[in-house]
């Protein structure tokens, strides 16, 4: 049996910027032997497991760097990054 440490091939976007309220989607592909598992962790947690993770409705809570994480349990697990940013509704009252 051939076995291949996890290896990301794609990550979209790398950086997206977005207004409260839309929704966004960020999507990592990662390949290996056996096939890898896909995390994405914020601020060192686990905050979705799969390859694309949606929100319907930012917050800004949502701003952040989100860690794209891909592990099959041979080797070390490769990580690539997202920028998300959240622009707050603007009010003068």
């Amino acid at each position: 049996m051939f076995l291949d440490q996890a290896a990301i091939d794609y990550i979209s976007p790398v950086y997206q910027m977005l207004n409260e309220n839309d929704s966004f989607s960020i999507f990592c592909n990662a390949t290996g032997n056996p096939l890898p598992t896909i995390k994405w962790l914020k601020m060192g947690k686990v905050v979705h497991v799969g390859e694309r993770m949606t929100v319907p409705r930012a917050q800004l809570k949502n701003n952040g760097t989100y860690t794209c994480l891909a592990s099959n349990g041979i080797g070390v697990s490769p990580t690539a990054f997202v920028e998300v940013i959240v622009n707050g509704e603007f009010s003068m009252f």
